[in-house]
């Protein structure tokens, strides 16, 4: 299968609008990069008959967003990937990363001597976001193991590669839930559980966000983007039991605010909260 690869260069404050867009347009696969004075975002559409109309109204969408931040820019490209060399070619930079004390992140392809004690998790992110690297991803893993008690039911919403659903069941969740809208995603997760077999307490779910789920659950996580957290948020409320906690990953710093508000709004209280750059990780559990 063939693959547009659209890289796009903005500033930092539209980065997340940009991500949004992305989301919308369907992008199986995005990696998000720091630069010095900008944000870099790369997303992957599969090629099919509506490829061309997809580019051109993400093209389009993104342009329209000078209407919405000052001094906007935008660096907009494309190009054809095989599958095989998207796959392939990021491989020698992902090396494996120890998040916590006890979390260690690594590559399949990689070897690694886990030390007495270490939680080691064994992935291979194939088309999907999330290998472990980024700080929004290192920011969630942190959380679940400081919330995370044994026995949790657990949401993981947006799972990519599935790393946040595997750590909950390394962690010690007795079943989590691990969701996503992109079937891409839903494969790769569901490789990577039973690559670090916890197949016996985490299943994969195709869905959009929370909505027809009905089991109640101790924790929700989501990396994604603010704007989806914002429609997210209700439907944790509705979710969570008394005392149930919520991680929300994948906000850029001028979101925090509307977050917090959301939260407040649906009786969540802030227990946590981290950054690393402009990327905020919230932790708030429910009255």
């Amino acid at each position: 299968m063939k693959w547009q690869e659209i890289t796009v260069a903005t500033q930092r404050c539209a980065a997340e609008a940009v991500a949004h867009l992305f989301y919308e347009a369907g992008a199986q696969g995005l990696v998000v990069e720091e630069a010095k004075d900008q944000i870099i975002l790369r997303g992957y559409l599969p090629e099919d008959p509506l490829l061309i109309l997809r580019v051109e109204r993400l093209r389009e969408q993104v342009e329209k967003l000078k209407y919405f931040f000052p001094g906007f820019y935008v660096h907009f490209s494309t190009r054809w990937l095989q599958e095989e060399d998207w796959a392939t070619s990021w491989k020698a930079y992902y090396k494996p990363t120890k998040v916590t004390e006890r979390l260690v992140v690594k590559p399949s392809w990689e070897e690694y001597s886990a030390r007495p004690g270490e939680i080691i998790i064994e992935l291979d992110p194939g088309m999907a976001f999330g290998t472990g690297t980024h700080a929004t991803t290192i920011m969630a893993l942190k959380f679940l193991e400081e919330f995370l008690k044994p026995g949790f039911i657990v949401y993981d919403v947006g799972t990519g590669s599935g790393i946040l659903a595997i750590a909950a069941a390394l962690l010690g969740a007795s079943e989590v839930i691990a969701i996503d809208k992109d079937l891409v995603a839903l494969q790769v997760a569901q490789e990577n559980i039973e690559r670090n077999r916890v197949g016996n307490i985490v299943r994969v779910e195709e869905g959009d966000l929370l909505q027809g789920f009905t089991q109640k659950a101790d924790l929700v996580v989501a990396n994604i983007v603010a704007s989806v957290l914002l429609r997210l948020i209700p439907q944790v409320a509705g979710i969570l039991r008394p005392g149930g906690y919520v991680i929300l990953g994948g906000i850029l710093a001028p979101r925090r605010a509307e977050l917090l508000g959301a939260l407040d709004i649906h009786g969540f209280q802030l227990v946590k909260e981290d950054s690393q750059g402009e990327w905020v990780t919230l932790g708030a559990r429910k009255g």
